[in-house]
């Protein structure tokens, strides 16, 4: 594999980061019918007639994320597959896949069994506005609802890491925030240079609250 820069990785990362401690715990991201042009519901992004791969990452131990010292070759990552009828798969790679690795190579060579440590064999998928108490302004948006569910925060802005794009999400993990943890979902041509905000209730194809 060819050689790239080392450092421009860590740059950029280390800057969503920031952002993920400075905003993680921030309030609804919600747009609904103010959004501009520029901007794009989440519900483009996970809903689509393509696979949506969503994958995790954070620095340090899995669950003491810091993000205060960050490079490509101690980040665990992990993936979700969510098909378009709407089954979720989970898998981990192995412990020397790194998404300096991945970011190279196509969607469908970062799921190829060689890379892959272990996965699940799919469950329907389940999208939630969790709001704020009140039903009105949205706080987050689960899947795999449960007391380990899967929550995407806010959105944190674009990264590039080698030739690749991706959306950057904070992490929530059961109603907690988690510090300097992360979603990433590869950009494409319609949100490279979108901001993302979280559907308002009431979007089709989501439960609000768990209801």
């Amino acid at each position: 594999m060819r050689k790239r820069k080392r450092n421009k990785f860590k740059a950029v990362v280390a800057i969503a980061l920031s952002m993920a401690l400075m905003l993680g715990a921030c309030g609804s991201q919600s747009a609904g019918a103010g959004a501009s042009k520029d901007m794009i519901p989440l519900s483009e992004v996970i809903f689509s007639d393509e696979d949506l791969l969503i994958w995790t990452g954070g620095g340090g131990a899995r669950d003491d994320y810091t993000g205060s010292t960050i490079d490509k070759k101690d980040i665990p990552y992990s993936f979700y597959r969510i098909t378009p009828d709407g089954t979720r798969y989970i898998g981990q790679y192995r412990s020397e896949v790194t998404l300096g690795y991945v970011a190279q190579m196509s969607d469908e060579e970062i799921l190829t069994d060689d890379l892959i440590s272990w996965k699940d064999e799919g469950v329907p998928v389940s999208w939630n506005i969790i709001t704020d108490g009140t039903g009105n302004n949205t706080s987050y948006i689960s899947f795999d609802p449960g007391p380990n569910s899967r929550d995407i925060g806010n959105f944190l802005g674009h990264i590039t890491i080698y030739d690749s794009s991706y959306m950057v999400f904070s992490y929530i993990k059961g109603g907690i925030p988690r510090a300097g943890a992360f979603y990433l979902i590869r950009d494409t041509k319609d949100t490279i240079d979108k901001t993302v905000y979280l559907d308002p209730p009431g979007t089709e194809g989501f439960t609000v609250d768990g209801k």
